[in-house]
């Protein structure tokens, strides 16, 4: 029989192994042969012996197990990158801020030359209310209906522009044409009792002022790409403006006129230079882009 602790041989009948000493297996066991027992030196020489196989892991999983130790000579392939996830109520996205392109609103340039305009045309009722007061004219007189107006649209003009967008751009078109149909109004109606210079230079002034304003409706309606209609109502803006020259001088050397009555003249004349240059910026700057 052989010893079950060491698996040397032991004699029948012994009770112990000779060997390490352990109890030799009962006797009635005798016949029993016990297999045996592969010392614990070969397991380790027999295992390590065996060659190993490195692991093979699926594409879809690219995460190793954890406590794996890579193989030396194992190359892993780079992750696939996923987007994270978030936790409700952990990451909020901020709204997007709208932002408004340079070119959707006036230049503030134009504003300003309204505000100048404005501001001479204002000046120029100073002196014509001295000349009219003088002969006892009552301010609701001086301040009629015709006057009144001319007022509100050379306060509407900057408002206008400092204050709608060019996705409005016709509204700026208002005061030109109302403008014009009060010029109409003085010309035919006061034509029987101005001398033929005064109804020559209304005429004048208001077949300019049409174009002029049939110009600036379609730019500002349509806004083609054509470079070349502000440039028309730039050359028409100017004919207008010395055709009011001429006449102011001419008026100036030719005619008496009472000395407060020729410096509403100059002043007048200077708001409505600064009301051409306001309009002339605005048809360069309404163009489509």
């Amino acid at each position: 029989m052989f010893c079950q602790q060491c698996g040397n041989e032991i004699p029948d009948g012994s009770r112990f192994c000779t060997s390490c000493g352990a109890p030799a297996p009962a006797a009635d066991n005798t016949s029993f042969a016990a297999e045996p027992v592969t010392p614990m030196e070969d397991t380790i020489s027999q295992t390590q012996a065996i060659p190993k196989a490195a692991p093979v892991y699926p594409q879809e999983n690219q995460g190793q197990p954890q406590g794996y130790a890579q193989p030396q000579g194992y190359a892993q392939q780079a992750p696939a990158y996923q987007q994270p996830v978030y936790n409700n109520g952990a990451y909020q996205a901020q709204p997007a801020v709208k932002q408004t392109k340079w070119h959707t609103r006036w230049p503030g340039s134009i504003g300003t030359m309204g505000v100048i305009s404005l501001v001479f045309y204002l000046a120029a009722l100073v002196p014509l209310f001295i000349y009219y007061h003088d002969d006892y004219m009552p301010i609701m007189g001086f301040f009629n209906a015709y006057r009144i107006i001319g007022i509100l649209l050379a306060i509407a003009v900057p408002v206008l522009f400092f204050t709608h967008t060019k996705k409005l751009a016709f509204l700026t078109a208002i005061p030109m044409l109302i403008n014009l149909i009060l010029l109409a109004v003085d010309t035919f109606s006061n034509m029987r009792y101005m001398d033929s210079m005064a109804v020559g230079e209304n005429i004048i002034l208001f077949g300019v002022e049409f174009i002029l304003v049939v110009l600036y409706v379609i730019q500002m309606c349509v806004r083609p790409h054509n470079p070349a209609m502000p440039i028309i109502y730039l050359i028409l803006s100017i004919l207008e403006l010395l055709v009011m020259a001429v006449f102011v001088i001419i008026n100036f050397t030719e005619y008496y006129r009472p000395d407060m009555i020729n410096v509403y003249s100059v002043i007048n004349y200077v708001s409505s230079i600064f009301l051409t240059v306001t309009y002339c910026i605005a048809m360069f700057s309404s163009r489509k882009r």
